[in-house]
């Protein structure tokens, strides 16, 4: 290069440049890095066949997914910090494209994960199939998502609710209606992401009857919309807030005045029905309908008719009656008492964990004379679930409950305990960054 500077000495600096760089193989690969860095903001070279190079601008790199989007690294280690097991991984590249991002070295380690990569399971299954510790895959997918090669999602599956992301770009003009008519043939990104216009779950847009062949298609629409940041996730939060006693006592009021007539009894069951499923349909498969929630609704001559002829089945004759009847009747009449007071011990040692005013509260509510329901319910309290900052999905993981358990107890104590929607801190912040 020198060399040349010198025999060029009296050409024009813009020439000299131009044979320094047909030259001279440094030069080549200055000019390539500052063009890769410029364009792409990813750099990924050789240096002499032996030095790698890789370096990632992630402002610029996350532009290639999300145009006009601001994504500083503070924002990326932000979400990164909060990475817990139960997250998933969303490659947003093929294949093919993720070795430009690691060294040699950490090459077959990313095989490993890629291998195992699955949108519908968790990172600890993808650690536990590729036989890699929790820690290293959350290594790699850090790294992936700061060279935006993937992003954080949850698991993909039925129970997920999803809404149309506040940033989307969708307008007549987006690149994107084309490019997804030509991934989905014959289907409108209009028309599909519509179904998104409110938080909706992907078992409310399938049915039993459908193929599995659509249900796989409509999967990978929603993977699609997630790659390309049109959609949200949306999830279940709980806050503990016990009402104040006047509405209670309103509320007491109002269950008797229903009670007056058949008809407005009637009225108030259909009411029921719509409240029992209003906010957690929309995060959960409709659930049954409780035993006990049947039970209460009975008719009350229905209920003295099964009785009696349930007496009428096991109660005894008087011929057949003897003193070792009688004294086993007693026995269990004695055993039913000791029980019952050893829940009744069981329920006031629970109850202390609140203060008089919520324990009022929680009293007036039926699931609160079952003892593993308000067992249940206070050990979540105490580990301090209810308080708007874990979902419904981090409950079920960390506390190794089914959605169905989780839900019902919801429903039972839905007096003082209020759910919401919104987003996973972890993941909303790489949205809205413009």
């Amino acid at each position: 290069m020198a060399r040349t500077h010198y025999e060029q000495q009296q050409q024009p600096l813009e020439r000299t440049l131009e044979l320094i760089a047909e030259r001279c193989s440094l030069a080549q690969a200055l000019k390539s890095i500052f063009h890769d860095l410029c364009t792409t903001g990813l750099l990924s070279t050789s240096l002499n066949q032996n030095l790698t190079l890789c370096f990632c601008l992630p402002a610029k790199a996350h532009q290639l997914h999300k145009k006009g989007s601001m994504v500083d690294p503070e924002t990326i280690d932000r979400c990164l910090r909060a990475l817990k097991p139960y997250h998933g991984m969303l490659l947003l590249v093929d294949f093919a494209e993720l070795l430009d991002c690691v060294p040699p070295t950490g090459a077959r380690m990313l095989w490993q994960l890629v291998d195992a990569y699955n949108p519908l399971i968790s990172l600890q299954s993808m650690a536990s199939n590729a036989d890699l510790s929790i820690e290293h895959v959350y290594k790699l997918v850090s790294h992936l998502v700061y060279w935006a090669k993937a992003t954080i999602i949850y698991p993909l599956c039925e129970t997920n609710v999803y809404v149309i992301a506040p940033d989307a770009p969708l307008h007549t003009k987006s690149h994107l209606v084309e490019k997804f008519s030509t991934r989905f043939a014959g289907m409108s990104l209009f028309e599909v992401i519509s179904d998104f216009s409110l938080p909706t779950s992907i078992g409310h847009l399938t049915t039993p009857l459908q193929q599995p062949a659509r249900q796989g298609i409509l999967a990978q629409m929603v993977l699609w919309m997630l790659q390309h940041h049109l959609l949200m996730q949306l999830h279940t939060y709980v806050q503990f807030m016990p009402s104040e006693d006047e509405f209670g006592d309103s509320a007491s009021c109002g269950h008797q005045l229903r009670g007056a007539s058949d008809d407005e009894g009637d009225q108030d069951a259909d009411q029921d029905e719509l409240h029992d499923g209003s906010m957690l349909s929309m995060s959960s498969q409709p659930l049954p309908v409780p035993v006990a929630s049947i039970n209460h609704r009975r008719d009350v001559s229905e209920d003295h008719s099964s009785l009696a002829s349930d007496n009428i089945a096991v109660q005894p004759s008087s011929s057949h009656k003897s003193n070792f009847s009688m004294t086993a009747s007693l026995s269990t009449e004695n055993c039913d008492s000791i029980d019952s007071m050893e829940d009744e011990q069981k329920l006031k040692e629970l109850l202390q964990v609140f203060n008089d005013a919520d324990r009022a509260a929680i009293r007036r509510i039926p699931a609160s004379l079952n003892v593993d329901d308000l067992a249940l319910l206070v050990k979540l309290y105490q580990m301090g679930y209810f308080k708007s900052e874990h979902h419904l999905e981090e409950i079920m993981y960390f506390e190794n409950l089914r959605r169905s358990q989780l839900l019902q107890l919801l429903d039972k104590f839905r007096d003082v305990l209020i759910i919401y929607e919104t987003e996973d801190p972890a993941i909303a912040s790489m949205y809205n960054n413009k």
